[in-house]
């Protein structure tokens, strides 16, 4: 591709994400609930493994998407309806960011219902591979290289003016999937769970489990 080809790319994706940008800045009200939260062990849309596996998480499908039932450890006093509330707010706020479904109680243990990234690779992993000559980023011109970066900076600038901070930004939250039916290759942000909300009152930042960290900032952050 010519670096004419890699610009027009480049702006038809900044345009698709400006467009997508400011139809969630438009929404007027906040997230209704979401109507199915808590699922039953025994729900016949869930097909779950037998046995958990790494971190005691369980994988299968949910409607035939692929998930991953992560356990809420009550270790750390997890604040499940807040949690909830917080994973809601993300998604309604922005598009490219892992998938929360609900939760689920299974032997007397409390889980996540997640999207399962598992079989994908992370920024990092992906731009290590290229440099060996192999890898998703391979075949993709500068300009969808520069795209897959606005998107990300993009998705980030939206979180921020909805006053939602994540703690851990990095080449190894960020996962390369393929979107449908176009199969464009997006970022999706993970580690959610890690994510700050800025409460205007209180002038402090808290956790997605309500705890109060740090006094707060006034910063603007603009793609």
């Amino acid at each position: 591709m010519d670096l004419s080809s890699g610009q027009s790319a480049m702006r038809q994706r900044v345009e698709d994400v400006a467009a997508t940008a400011q139809t969630l800045e438009n929404r007027q009200h906040p997230p209704q609930p979401i109507s199915q939260v808590d699922f039953a062990e025994n729900d016949p849309r869930l097909q779950l493994e037998s046995q958990p596996g790494t971190a005691g998480a369980l994988r299968g499908q949910l409607e035939n998407l692929p998930i991953v039932c992560e356990p809420l450890i009550r270790d750390f006093s997890v604040d499940v309806p807040k949690y909830i509330r917080n994973y809601q707010l993300i998604e309604f706020t922005a598009t490219q960011v892992r998938k929360f479904h609900g939760t689920l109680e299974r032997d007397g243990k409390k889980y996540a219902i997640m999207q399962d990234l598992s079989g994908e690779s992370t920024m990092g992993e992906s731009v290590g591979q290229t440099m060996s000559g192999s890898g998703i980023l391979t075949n993709l011109s500068i300009g969808d290289r520069l795209a897959l970066a606005y998107e990300i900076c993009a998705t980030l600038a939206i979180l921020h003016r909805a006053e939602i901070l994540l703690k851990n930004i990095s080449d190894q939250t960020v996962v390369l999937v393929r979107s449908e039916p176009s199969r464009k290759l997006r970022p999706v942000l993970t580690e959610l769970e890690n994510a700050r909300m800025v409460t205007g009152s209180a002038g402090v930042y808290r956790d997605i489990n309500n705890r109060p960290t740090v006094s707060r900032i006034n910063r603007v952050h603009r793609v």
